[in-house]
């Protein structure tokens, strides 16, 4: 897991509507790509 300030970067480097961030116990904050997974998810129901 990164530091906030790691994971503030990575945000930055996405679209803020495609990145969710989820704060675990041990108080890191984590990019969540959701739109990406939620689209993998849809393709993947097509076949």
């Amino acid at each position: 897991l990164v530091g906030w300030e790691n994971s503030a970067k990575l945000v930055d480097l996405f679209d803020k509507d495609k990145v969710k961030i989820i704060e675990h116990p041990g108080g890191h904050f984590v990019p969540t790509l959701s739109a990406i997974r939620t689209s993998f998810v849809d393709l993947w129901e097509e076949f």
